[in-house]
This record gives C-alpha cells, sequence and structure tokens, in this order.
C-alpha cells in the first residue's frame, strides 16, 4: 500500500505543477479581464440607448462598435461609397442591431473567450486593438458604452494571447490528471480492499475474544462441577459407613 500511495504522489506532482503555470499564466490576463467585465457591469440602458440613437456616430464608436461586431462575427452591410460609387463594408447598421438586443451585454459577458476563432483575432489585432485610436481613453471621450465595450474588446484580446499559450499545458494537464485518476482509482479499489480486510480481521479477533470468554466461563463451570463432584463423593462416602453402623443396629435391635 506504501508503494501505491507513493506512485499516486509520483503522479500528481507532474499535475500540480503544470497546475500551477497555467495559473501564472492566466493570472497575467485576468486583471484585464476582470476590469472589462466590470466596466460592462457598469454600463447602464442609457449609456447603450444614447450609442444607439446617434445618426452620425464618432469615428471612435464606429470603430469600437466594427470591432464587437467582428469579435460576435456580426456580418456587415455593403452600401456605395458616397464618393466612389463602390460597395463598402458598413457596420453602424449590424451595430444598432446588436446595441438594441435586450441580452446584448450578456452575450458579451457570456462570450466563449478560451475558443475564439484565429480569423476572428486576426482582424481583431492588425485593424483594431494596434490602431492607436483604438484606445479606452479615446473611447470615453466619446462615450461610456464606447470606453467599456473598448475594454472588453482589448481583454478579448489579451486573454486570448494567454489561453494560447496555455492551451498547450491545459492539454498536458489533462493528460497528466487522467494518468493521476487512474492511479488514483487503483489506489482507491486497495484501499478498500485493505479496509475490507482489516475489518474481516476485527470481526474474527472479537469472535476469539467471545470464544476465549465462553471458554472461560465453561472452565469456571467445569471446576466448580469438579468441586461439587468431590464434595458429593465425600457425603456419599461418609452416609456409606453410617448405612453399616445402622444395619448392625437394626439387626441387633431385631434380635431384642
Amino acid at each position: 500500500m506504501q508503494k501505491d500511495e507513493a506512485a499516486a504522489s509520483e503522479q500528481a506532482a507532474p499535475a500540480k505543477s503544470i497546475k500551477d503555470e497555467c495559473e501564472v499564466e492566466l493570472a497575467k490576463a485576468m486583471p484585464v479581464l476582470n476590469e472589462a467585465l466590470k466596466a460592462l457591469d457598469t454600463l447602464k440602458p442609457a449609456d447603450i440607448q444614447y450609442v444607439k440613437n446617434l445618426k452620425n456616430p464618432p469615428a471612435t464608436v464606429k470603430l469600437v462598435m466594427e470591432a464587437v461586431c467582428v469579435i460576435l462575427e456580426q456580418k456587415p452591410d455593403k452600401k456605395p461609397d458616397p464618393g466612389s460609387g463602390k460597395m463598402v463594408l458598413d457596420y453602424w447598421g449590424p451595430s444598432t442591431k446588436l446595441l438594441q438586443e435586450k441580452d446584448f451585454l450578456e452575450k458579451l459577458r457570456a462570450y466563449d473567450k478560451d475558443n475564439i476563432p484565429p480569423k476572428v483575432i486576426k482582424s481583431i489585432r492588425e485593424t483594431y486593438t494596434s490602431n492607436p485610436e483604438f484606445t479606452p481613453e479615446r473611447a470615453a471621450n466619446a462615450s461610456a458604452a464606447a470606453e467599456g465595450l473598448c475594454k472588453w474588446v482589448t481583454a478579448m484580446d489579451k486573454y486570448d494571447e494567454v489561453a494560447r499559450v496555455v492551451a498547450p499545458k491545459r492539454e498536458a494537464l489533462a493528460v497528466a490528471e487522467g494518468q493521476l485518476e487512474e492511479v488514483m482509482t487503483m489506489l482507491r479499489a486497495k484501499q478498500a480492499e485493505l479496509k475490507e480486510l482489516l475489518d474481516k480481521l476485527a470481526e474474527m479477533e472479537a469472535e476469539l475474544e467471545r470464544n476465549m470468554a465462553k471458554k472461560e466461563k465453561l472452565q469456571t463451570e467445569v471446576e466448580l462441577c469438579t468441586v461439587k463432584l468431590e464434595r458429593a463423593e465425600q457425603l456419599i462416602g461418609g452416609l456409606g459407613g453410617e448405612r453399616a453402623r445402622w444395619t448392625a443396629t437394626a439387626e441387633r435391635l431385631g434380635i431384642q
């Protein structure tokens, strides 16, 4: 059993080490992520309503909402450019539709940040988070909603960067934990088997103790019966002598 417990401890060590590494890496992104989620929590319906009602939104607001649409994979509209007449991509229409959704902020909070499509995050980094105009400070000058949404997009970018580093470690952790679980399952089975044997041994020892007590009681009874038997034999022996005397006396009295 000690050998099995030592093997389990040996398997647990690498799993804990990998888990600690994952936590250290994720800790780098968590402050930014938490700040972004906190920013979403502080947004009021009036903040969203303000942006939604903008007829000619500032460039920063449009830039932030474009980034949100890209992350949520909201396809842009195609509209003719007033200057050239060519068809261009326009995100403001899809942006207002997103802002009108009742669960818009909840959708951002519940976004699957661990599985952002590579093409999406590539577009975010090349077009938005690398843009000097795309900062929470600049967005704050336009609206509170734009600031909060900008923080959220930036947090998704930074979290994905860390997640890509952590992903292989998580896979290694899953393997290590799987191996550890196999060892622990075997150890638990052996511990259960050992407990069963110990319980059986305790039961046998209790039975032995009961039998020993019974034996001692029987021995006491045998000794007591032996003493009684000896006394009875002595009494019978004594009565036998009296019988001879009484018989002789009876004969003598009969003659008389």
